[in-house]
């Protein structure tokens, strides 16, 4: 490997990206050839950063790549929040029209009502590990914002995949992972805003607005007059896209944000002002064939397995974690008030899944002192065990109960119907 180093120069940033790329092909396609389909692709992604992590620990060139591999992984966290936002139009009247019409459910209010119930389920477990925390009411704060958040950019496209987006069942975990993650992205930029207040970020913050204000102009314009101004210039809705996204991510990390939140919201705004869906479906391609995989990589390199084995301790925070994780949505038992105990149980290990907000989270309570790099890892760590268990059990078991939701809300309709003719 490190002859091969010497002999690129000009071109040596491109070797990272081939040992990924090609480990993640590869690797994916003895998992298809051996009848693995029941472990998604981001999770043999993970799973590859695991191991990486642990083969070249330490090798000199996981350290010259670290500045390439980790702007792959920004662009990668980036685009996938982008599409996460823009693939969520749960704010659309017609999902609650159509829920309280077939249904006589409205999701909206079921949702926040659960979701309520979420942060205070959250909040009395972050109270279990007060000893971890540098500063005990950030600590609390943080950990009950990435116990209670849902990673939607996963959560969606599965239950899309499945056709589940057609039932009452689908819809509503949709709309309550969506919510869930832009909730704690929300939270995590009004705390960094708290702990570090200064007028520019209030600037930059006016900034972002006045920045989506003129894409909604602008939008209008080209719609208008879009043959005229756009003739000959086939991919310039890409270049918008990818110059929108960029000033409303720079302008979220200057005003104390997470840059994240303004890759999000960018992606909500553009599907509720009707942008151009084949110029989101140009980077959908980009972001899922090259940046995603290598983000999902990265993401396993950031799990330091040595320190658990050195310290057990450590490894049983985790496990309690991934507990609190479960913990959390309890309240969505609710749900048995129309569908059975196991089918119940798939929507709650489906809202477990979370990854996006422990990131952040854990690298903001880091770098402000509030939790130590050990409980950071943890934290991590739980994440990503999460995120793998639960997308593995309900690709596993989903293909039987799809056939049992869709039963059961069929029984659903005929009680609500008979409910009405009484």
């Amino acid at each position: 490997m490190n002859n091969i180093i010497l002999l690129v120069n000009e071109t040596k940033f491109l070797l990272p990206i081939i040992v990924l790329l090609g480990l993640s092909i590869i690797v994916s396609l003895v998992a298809k050839t051996l009848k693995l389909g029941f472990v998604p692709t981001f999770v043999i992604d993970i799973i590859i950063g695991i191991a990486l992590k642990q083969i070249f620990f330490n090798e000199t060139y996981i350290n010259e790549y670290g500045s390439i591999t980790e702007t792959m992984y920004t662009i990668g966290f980036i685009l996938i929040m982008f599409i996460s936002g823009f693939d969520n139009n749960v704010f659309s009247k017609d999902i609650i029209l159509n829920s309280e019409q077939k249904m006589g459910i409205n999701i909206k209010r079921k949702v926040v009502l659960l979701l309520c119930f979420v942060y205070i389920c959250s909040l009395i477990t972050s109270l279990f590990f007060m000893n971890n925390y540098e500063n005990i009411v950030g600590g609390i704060a943080l950990l009950t914002i990435v116990i209670s958040s849902t990673f939607a950019g996963v959560v969606v496209p599965m239950v899309k995949e499945e056709h589940l987006s057609k039932t009452f069942f689908g819809n509503f975990i949709i709309y309550f992972s969506t919510i869930s993650e832009l909730l704690s992205i929300v939270l995590l930029t009004i705390f960094m805003f708290i702990i570090e207040f200064e007028l520019v970020r209030m600037l930059a913050y006016l900034g972002l607005i006045l920045l989506f204000i003129l894409i909604y102009f602008l939008n209008k314009v080209l719609n208008k007059s879009s043959k005229r101004i756009t003739s000959g210039l086939t991919h310039m809705p890409v270049r918008i896209i990818f110059v929108m996204l960029s000033g409303c991510v720079v302008l979220c990390e200057v005003a104390g944000g997470e840059y994240v939140l303004g890759a999000f919201l960018l992606g909500m705004f553009l599907r509720k002002i009707d942008f151009s869906e084949h110029a989101i479906e140009k980077i959908e391609s980009i972001c899922f064939g090259l940046f995603a995989p290598i983000f999902f990589i990265i993401i396993g390199t950031k799990i330091n397995i040595r320190m658990f084995i050195e310290n057990p301790r450590w490894l049983l925070t985790v496990l309690l974690l991934v507990v609190a994780f479960v913990i959390s949505k309890a309240p969505l038992i609710y749900l048995k008030k129309w569908y059975d105990g196991k089918t119940t149980m798939i929507a709650m290990s489906l809202t477990c899944c979370t990854l996006v907000v422990g990131l952040t989270a854990s690298h903001l309570g880091e770098v402000h002192h509030i939790i130590s790099y050990e409980f950071a890892q943890c934290i991590i760590s739980a994440s990503i065990i999460t995120c793998i268990i639960t997308s593995i059990m309900y690709e596993s078991f989903f293909p039987y109960y799809l056939r049992k939701i869709k039963k059961q809300e069929k029984e659903i309709k005929c009680d609500y119907g008979s409910e009405e003719i009484a």
